[in-house]
């Protein structure tokens, strides 16, 4: 227990284990979920609409031998709320002795291995030692390769993953022209009203060491482009 065939069906998908001492979950009832769910996960921001309930012939001591199924809707759309809302995970650990130069490296492995936000944050450890705490946002298909590549990289001998809600607004990129060059610059939405936009700094860079001009020059001419393009004030970086 559970059957052999149950095992080979559900890999990759995260299993619950209990004392009952019974089959839970037969081939049958695996391959539907493996085949119709795009995921699997904690139930939160979820609006129930409709309940059922099917009862097994197993008689159990303790608790009723009962199957539930809910259906309903997992948040709001786009359309509803004017963003996105994503569950992602977080990975974190602290580090008080690793050294300053391998940050870099590690920081580009990670964005290189598809992480959506890589951060530090200056901590104080046991026996008062300064240390960093390390902050990896990611999609639940890529955490097992990440957490592989801060073990690899990082002196850390653990992580912690957790659970966490993004809410974002809907964005886009566009290329603006900018004297005879382009800037790519990214632009965010709510309920089809462009609310915020912000040049890219590679291109940016790209453009200033080109034309040998400060960067901090390069951001005011492409602020002034975006204010002028569009209806509000888009200077925010």
């Amino acid at each position: 227990v559970p059957a052999p065939a149950t095992v080979e069906i559900v890999k990759g998908i995260p299993i619950y284990q209990n004392d009952l001492g019974g089959e839970l979950t037969t081939p049958t009832g695996a391959a539907i979920m493996a085949a119709v769910a795009d995921g699997f996960g904690p139930i939160a921001g979820f609006t129930i609409e409709n309940i059922g309930y099917g009862a097994g012939s197993r008689v159990h001591e303790d608790r009723p031998n009962y199957l539930r199924v809910c259906s309903g809707r997992l948040g709001k759309g786009v359309a509803e709320t004017g963003w996105i809302h994503e569950r992602l995970r977080l990975i974190e650990t602290d580090m008080d002795d690793e050294i300053g130069e391998t940050y870099s490296y590690l920081f580009e492995r990670l964005f290189a291995g598809g992480a959506l936000d890589v951060h530090l944050t200056a901590i104080q450890m046991k026996k008062n030692r300064p240390g960093h705490r390390l902050g990896v946002l990611t999609t639940a298909d890529l955490l097992d390769d990440l957490i592989r590549i801060i073990l690899d990289e990082a002196s850390t001998l653990g992580v912690r993953v957790t659970e966490v809600d993004r809410y974002s607004l809907p964005r886009r990129f566009e290329t603006i022209d900018l004297d005879g060059g382009t800037i790519q610059v990214k632009i965010a939405e709510r309920d089809g009203r462009v609310v915020k936009a912000a040049p890219e700094y590679e291109s940016c860079l790209a453009y200033a060491r080109d034309r040998n001009l400060p960067l901090r020059e390069v951001y005011r001419r492409v602020h002034a482009k975006l204010v002028e393009k569009f209806p509000v004030d888009m200077t925010a970086s």
